[in-house]
């Protein structure tokens, strides 16, 4: 089974990588250039200085166990063996270095997996309900429409050329288990009139300004679904932000306009599409593989702990005698050699027997209910949670201070301490089975807090002078795509170390005090949010410095808490960076042989400022290139021929095309060449589209100035 079809360029692009990597080794282009190369691929340094992170796509969480064992064995080969399940359902190779990048990459595709589209400007994992195709009361499996998406994204070259990134989910019921109401696109399964098809929500986002998305479509069948993502898509790319990438996101996109302009380019967008004779969206059943009906898994005996697993963490499937099983990962963690484990038990067991969920765990599949003794003796193995209750196994924390460049706390150390609280109140734990625990180590919602029942935010504060580690605390999340999706509460700050203390009294209270047939937001409603005003107001207050100073270290370390190591986020990294980069590089460049004696050194900066400014825009037209040649042709085309430069410059490109020498009428050309590039730059709008030819300048003095 191939989960998804990798892209024909694939193998090109990883050589194009391979060549960036080169040139960075060789100096000729910086650390800058080649993130805006390395982060599309996924490919995210860490805190600790030239160690990387591999993001590697699943569509839907799928990856089969051959699939499996490939990942375990590559992280055991190119890094220290540490793996992380993220909450996009994918998984994560740790502390790799930059020269085996294209060895793992190559790997991974002759498995059938990628990262492209991993991080940066792009459109990111598509996502699905971890038991979209076995759970009962769903009206149809969403993996296969999933699944066919990811083809067709992947496979267009505009999916890598947006102004942020993009992301889309579909859930399998209105319970709305993949987050899709609050994605830049969801779709969530519904039927009419015996129809399948999804309600599509639009505009929905966490992080900066975070919020639910808004209902685009109230039914749509299964055949629209590539006609809808794809319009929506491009009007994004058409007119989403791209100089500013704190407004770029599709939700500013969406409030910028309005929803009636909104749809109305979106109904323009789609016309355009259906003109095109799109190929008809395929989403046959056989993009989802079965299991297979004759397992030959090796039974075990059940043990003492297996009846209280079995309650908390199997779950029985719609075809009868089959059940899947959650393997509760302490913070999305795993080790190769656990990872291969599983690999190896599963391997007989067919391939639809693995999704990654957004919880960060592994939900097992398609498991014959007389192999669930065999498994649970393997899942003691994989993980330390395993006899803990489903609360614990349900909680989620992104990486944190530990290795991300934006992180300010460490939330896996202060997940981790939360759950060894709760695990000496058992009782509390499993009244709360149902409860989700999410922990961000910093605003940007890498951990969902905004979605959890209970969720916490890192941020730094402020005592007395100095400063300590602290967390929002956000409740109430609303996820039911039936009612109005609504984001957690407010609810105010603790200091880090109260965390652990202050989650497990909310839970006892939780677990002593809710009705029998009261959901937990019934709960809320009718106390559970004064009760957590009064629990921030006890453990909001934090002693001196002098009186106690482990309220200033950061969970699970002896050093005072400081902001040192914190870096600039790579999520941005796209394309488009390379303009600004070449910008500054034309000016710095420029400066360099203004008023400097015209030689030979003087003649290599030159054809190096041609070549810069003629390369900085190209990308406003969907264009990168490295090979001079190139730029010039393509410049010329782009910018020349269509009227937004003057024409005398044709003269100037052909002389570089044909390597002219350079001699000093030739380089005041250039130099005034790289002021048109400014003003055409300084033209674009927000979409880094030139709408209209500028206006002329009408004094060149200063462009044309003698170059000395």
């Amino acid at each position: 089974m191939q989960t998804y079809r990798l892209p024909e360029l694939l193998t090109e692009e990883i050589r194009n990588l391979d060549r960036r990597i080169g040139d960075y080794h060789a100096g000729t282009i910086t650390a800058a250039e080649l993130k805006t190369a390395r982060v599309p691929f996924g490919i995210y340094e860490q805190r600790t200085k030239n160690t990387y992170m591999v993001r590697i796509r699943c569509a839907a969480g799928i990856i089969t166990p051959r699939q499996l064992g490939v990942v375990a064995a590559l992280a055991g080969t190119f890094s220290a063996g540490r793996l992380h399940i993220t909450t996009r359902q994918e998984i994560q190779i740790h502390d790799v270095n930059l020269d085996d990048m294209v060895p793992l990459l190559t790997a991974l595709a002759d498995a059938g997996l990628s990262t492209r589209g991993g991080g940066g400007n792009t459109v990111r994992n598509i996502t699905a309900s971890p038991d979209a195709g076995i759970a009962p009361g769903e009206p149809f499996d969403v993996t296969p429409c999933a699944v066919e998406l990811t083809n067709r994204m992947i496979a267009d070259h505009g999916s890598w050329l947006l102004p942020r990134k993009f992301k889309i989910a579909f859930s399998n019921t209105a319970d709305d288990t993949a987050y899709a109401a609050f994605n830049d696109l969801g779709f969530i399964a519904v039927t009419r009139d015996g129809e399948k098809g999804f309600s599509v929500f639009v505009a929905g986002g966490m992080g900066r300004n975070a919020q639910p998305g808004t209902l685009l479509h109230e039914f749509i069948p299964v055949s629209d679904v590539y006609l809808v993502a794809e319009s929506v898509k491009r009007l994004f790319s058409r007119y989403g932000n791209r100089r500013n990438r704190h407004a770029a996101r599709l939700r500013y996109l969406w409030n910028r306009l309005g929803r009636e302009r909104f749809i109305q380019l979106y109904d323009e967008e789609k016309k355009l599409l259906v003109a095109e004779q799109p190929q008809r969206f395929d989403h046959a059943d056989r993009y989802s593989a079965k299991s297979s009906e004759t397992v030959r898994l090796r039974p075990h005996r059940q043990s003492q702990e297996f009846s209280s697993w079995k309650s908390r963490y199997v779950i029985p499937q719609k075809r009868t005698g089959f059940f899947s099983a959650v393997i509760p990962l302490s913070n999305g963690d795993v080790t190769a050699s656990h990872l291969q484990l599983l690999a190896d038990f599963l391997s007989a067991a067919g391939d639809d027997t693995v999704r990654f969920a957004q919880q960060q765990n592994i939900l097992l599949r398609n498991i014959p209910e007389s192999h669930l003794p065999g498994l649970h003796f393997i899942i003691r193995k994989t993980t330390p949670w395993h006899d803990q209750p489903a609360v614990i196994g349900n909680a989620v924390s992104c990486t944190g201070a530990q290795t991300c460049q934006l992180g300010i706390c460490r939330s896996r150390n202060a997940l981790r301490a939360v759950l060894l609280a709760l695990a000496d109140d058992t009782a509390a734990g499993d009244a709360a089975a149902h409860l989700h625990l999410h922990i961000s180590g910093c605003p940007n919602s890498c951990g969902q807090h905004l979605l959890a029942d209970l969720g916490f935010a890192g941020k730094a504060a402020t005592f007395d002078g100095h400063r300590y580690p602290a967390y929002t605390v956000f409740a109430g999340a609303r996820r039911n795509a039936a009612g109005s999706p609504v984001l957690g509460r407010k609810m105010g700050e603790i200091p880090a170390k109260a965390l652990p203390p202050f989650t497990l009294a909310f839970i006892r209270h939780h677990a002593e005090n809710r009705g029998s047939d009261e959901t937990f937001g019934q709960y809320l409603d009718s106390c559970g949010f004064d009760v957590l005003s009064s629990l921030v107001s006890i453990h909001s207050r934090i002693p001196s410095f002098d009186d106690d100073p482990s309220f200033y270290r950061d969970l699970g370390t002896d050093d005072p808490f400081s902001l040192d190591g914190r870096g600039t986020g790579e999520c941005a990294a796209g394309l488009f960076d390379l303009v600004h980069i070449d910008i500054s590089r034309m000016h710095l460049l420029r400066e360099e042989v203004t008023g400097t004696p015209f030689d030979a050194s003087a003649i290599a900066t030159f054809r190096t400022l041609a070549t810069t400014a003629c390369r900085a825009l190209l990308v406003t037209r969907g264009r990168t290139v490295t090979n001079d040649r190139r730029a010039f042709d393509l410049f010329t085309r782009h910018f020349i021929d269509e009227g937004l430069l003057p024409h005398r410059f044709a003269a100037t490109i052909a002389a570089l095309l044909r390597n002219d020498d350079i001699t000093e009428p030739l380089s005041r050309d250039i130099v005034a060449l790289t002021f048109e590039v400014d003003r055409l730059y300084d033209a674009l709008d927000d979409t880094m589209q030139v709408k209209r030819p500028p206006s002329r300048i009408s004094n060149l003095k200063q462009h044309d100035k003698e170059v000395r």
